[in-house]
């Protein structure tokens, strides 16, 4: 184990630990959260707001709700609480000797009234719905919040763990323990009988508020960069970091009281606090001026963007709820209730300080991120206060309706909602689009610009074109060189190092519509990353590449350089990038589309010529033998095949027939078919024997075919005056013969197909013919023929269905035959060319 190692892992389990052990709390916080539910419904109140008087050994009523239980049992605002139940109050039972709060539960209360003291006894009211609502939001939504700034911390420290990754996770404990802090209520479940969970809660609350400036400061100190002081100065730098959090927690162990002392502590630490915050925003602005390289600015940026909606945002919530408890408890209740309503919504955005800050660190498409954030909290701001204003709209109408016409019937408050429900969408999309207009003017001008530009990309008729012009729209309307724009096609002809199918390749990582950025590659990343591609980018200078895809097809990428004015790119940019991408591809895609058809046409035109001169190949009319009835017929799988069968007239008493089947489908079997029946017919013209035939054929065949290529061949001639059948097999699967008495003798193979050997010697056989003999010649499309559930045709169904047909004509028994074919396999699940010869003797 090295050095570093040794430094690293202690750590590194430390800070897991903690993690894990907040994350537990957490849960248990959101239990506690759940379990309150339970009560919630009855919650009561007495209709007094309290504070703890100075001596703390008493309450101060700092006001009485009107027409409230307080005042019905004659409480006044300034009344001092001695004992609630006949027990004396002190700073231990201060929180939980109000006991359940319930609706219905009584107390006794003794007061202190100038030098009056009372006794007064009083019945808890049901709270209001929404003051239950919120109270109930409070103590479940804060738990969840501090479960997912724990859940953060611990990915971040797991995906990667590192030293800069440990003070993040930190930071992001620290701010969801915060939440902690904040108490409302003091629900009794078994938790908090068994952990002390209340006493828990304000350890973890007290201590992640001492701390939390602390590792605020230190974050920035090492990231993005360390700071020049704590690279000379590092233990110093620690030691001014922690030293007041340390000592105050430590104070806080050994004694909870000795904060209390003085009396201006508290106010001391709130004002270290914040210029804790203050200065770790001032060494990160320091820092982001002085930084030259692109990728560190993108993190800095980030970095406060995550500040400016997150951590200001918290502060904002925590300042509005303490500002509402110091100076405004005896108010009305709704400034109450928009105190609470604050401080939860900016708790929840504050949910954007720790992805920030990890996205940061991880480079994980930096502007991508800020980009997603800005539209989100574009959206949820302006749906917000929409919805703010619609609220106050329909009280403000529904008070006055009420008022005026003394109505009690609340269906026309549903209506009045629903009416305005139905404007709230089209007069969002008008606010976004407004801001948007006024916070980025230049998208307004890029876009009114792309639309030109996409009606000019209508008339190009070549790729090359909608490129070049793409290239100097966006150099000249965005001032950004260079650009380049490169078609899938193009890579190899341009000689551009892009390689197709690396894992590691530009490509792969743009497939899925994702933009690559070069600038954010870090050092140690850099090996995931082709390193011909890089130096290739980094040649050309090229930034950002997008990728230009249409309809899940990539069909070339958009690599972008630097701005001229040496301004960094911006979210609006990318918008303006990707939809010029996205429609360049589909221009692209519907040229290619075009040529595909045009090419399709031409070759359908190509493949009727061949397929009408295939047609005239195979025999028109079978010729007439005075002792033989024959048909013959061949279905091809597409335009041409592979099939060949043919009559052909020797002399008065010889007939020659032949069946063929070229290995493959289409075009190239057709032509090697072609070639098949010009050498037969030549090899039969000059009357040589039959096996000198198939082994000249063989030869020709052998000679000018590829090795994989070969013919299934069978050949007889029918001698009408000896009744004598001779024939060849090379290869092909064996004609059938019925017999008058239901026998059935399968002609076999006598040599292998034409084409594997050279020199491959054929045996001849023969075979009478008696009357009534049917001779069943095809090829093997008819047995493996599968219907739906793929199931082949056979040769033992072929068989059984001829032996019953046997009886018919051969022109009858074929057509019967395609009749069964078709009914069986409706929709084939595999094709292939089908020929069948039928030759019967009657006399």
């Amino acid at each position: 184990m090295n050095k570093r190692t040794f430094i690293t892992t202690p750590t590194n389990f430390l800070v897991k630990l903690t993690g894990i052990l907040l994350f537990l709390f957490a849960i248990v916080s959101v239990v506690q959260g759940i379990y309150s539910l339970r009560v919630s419904l009855k919650w009561g109140q007495f209709g007094i707001n309290l504070k703890v008087a100075e001596n703390k050994k008493s309450i101060l009523i700092t006001r009485v709700v009107p027409d409230s239980n307080a005042e019905q049992a004659g409480l006044k605002k300034g009344d001092l609480i001695l004992q609630l139940n006949g027990q004396n109050i002190n700073e231990k039972n201060m929180d939980t000797i109000w006991g359940e709060s319930l609706a219905g539960s009584q107390m006794k209360i003794s007061i202190k009234r100038g030098k009056k003291q009372l006794e007064i006894e009083m019945t808890r009211r049901l709270l209001p719905l929404i003051d239950r609502v919120i109270r109930l939001t409070f103590m479940f939504v804060l738990p969840v919040l501090m479960l997912g700034y724990i859940l953060v911390g611990l990915w971040g420290l797991f995906k990667q763990p590192s030293f800069v990754t440990k003070i993040i996770a930190l930071v992001c404990y620290s701010f969801g323990s915060i939440t902690a802090a904040v108490n409302i209520g003091h629900a009794i479940s078994p938790l908090t009988k068994y952990l002390n969970y209340y006493d828990l809660k304000a350890y973890i609350g007290g201590i992640s508020v001492l701390l939390a400036p602390a590792i605020w400061v230190f974050l920035f100190v090492n990231f993005p960069q360390k700071v020049k002081f704590y690279k000379t100065h590092k233990f110093l730098t620690i030691f001014l970091i922690f030293f007041i959090p340390l000592v105050s927690i430590l104070l806080l162990f050994l004694n909870p009281k000795i904060l209390q002392i003085f009396k201006y502590t508290l106010h001391v630490y709130s004002v270290f606090m914040f210029t804790f915050i203050i200065l770790g925003i001032v060494i990160l602005s320091r820092g982001a001026k002085r930084e030259q390289s692109i990728l560190k600015k993108r993190q800095y940026n980030l970095m406060f963007f995550g500040i400016k909606y997150g951590a200001l945002s918290i502060l904002f919530g925590f300042l509005c709820l303490t500002v509402y408890s110091t100076f405004m408890s005896h108010w009305a209740d709704y400034f109450g209730w928009a105190a609470f309503i604050i401080f939860l919504v900016t708790q929840v955005i504050g949910l954007i300080l720790p992805f920030t800050f990890l996205n940061s660190f991880f480079q994980n498409k930096i502007l991508e991120t800020e980009g997603a954030l800005k539209r989100r909290l574009r959206y949820l701001a302006s749906t917000f206060a929409l919805f703010l204003v619609y609220l106050i709209i329909a009280f403000l109408i529904g008070k006055w309706i009420i008022s005026r016409y003394q109505l009690t019937d609340p269906s026309f408050i549903v209506l009045l909602i629903l009416l305005l429900s139905l404007t709230f969408s089209p007069i969002n999309s008008k606010i976004l689009h407004w801001l948007e207009q006024k916070l980025y003017p230049e998208k307004s001008r890029y876009k009114k610009s792309l639309k030109k530009f996409i009606q000019n990309m209508s008339s190009f008729i070549e790729e090359s074109q909608i490129l070049d012009n793409l290239t100097k729209w966006i150099s000249k309307t965005m001032g950004i060189n260079p650009v380049y724009a490169i078609s899938i096609d193009e890579i190899a002809r341009l000689n551009i190092p892009l390689q197709l199918n690396s894992r590691k390749s530009v490509l792969r990582k743009t497939r899925d519509g994702s933009n690559f950025f070069w600038d954010e590659i870090q050092d140690e990343l850099k090996s995931q990353v082709n390193e011909k591609e890089r130096k290739w980018a980094r040649k050309n200078n090229i930034s950002i590449t997008i990728p230009m895809i249409s309809q899940g097809e990539q069909m070339g990428l958009l690599n972008i350089g630097k701005k001229k004015n040496r301004n960094d790119f911006s979210v609006d940019d990318l918008e303006i990038f990707q939809e010029v991408a996205s429609y360049t591809a589909l221009s692209i895609q519907n040229i290619k589309l075009q040529a595909e058809h045009l090419k399709k046409k031409r070759l359908e035109k190509e493949l009727e010529v061949a397929r009408d001169i295939q047609a005239k190949l195979m025999p028109r009319k079978i010729p007439h033998i005075e002792d033989l009835q024959i048909h013959g017929e061949y279905r091809p799988c597409f335009e041409v095949g592979g099939d060949y069968f043919d009559v052909i007239p020797i002399d008065p008493e010889k007939t020659a027939l032949v069946i063929a089947d070229v290995s493959g489908k289409g075009a190239g079997a057709a032509l090697l078919m072609s070639n098949l029946q010009a050498s037969l017919k030549m090899a039969i013209s000059v009357s040589l024997p039959i096996t000198e035939i198939a082994f000249k054929i063989n030869k020709m065949i052998y000679e000018n075919t590829l090795s994989n290529q070969f013919i299934t061949f069978f050949f007889c001639i029918w001698n009408s005056k000896s009744k004598i059948l001779e024939y060849i097999n090379a290869g092909h699967n064996p004609p059938l013969l019925f017999k008058e008495d239901n026998k059935i003798k399968k002609l076999y193979r006598t040599g292998k197909g034409l084409g594997i050997n050279q020199n491959q010697k054929f045996r001849c056989k023969t075979l009478p013919l008696a009357i009534n003999d049917i001779l069943t010649i095809y090829t093997d499309g008819i047995e493996d023929l599968f219907n739906s559930k793929y199931e082949p045709f056979g040769s033992d169904r072929l068989i059984s269905f001829l032996m019953k047909k046997k009886d018919k004509s051969p022109s009858e028994i074929i057509k019967s035959l395609f009749l069964e074919l078709t009914r069986y396999a409706p929709s084939p699940q595999y094709c292939d060319d089908i020929t069948i010869i039928i030759a019967k003797r009657i006399k």
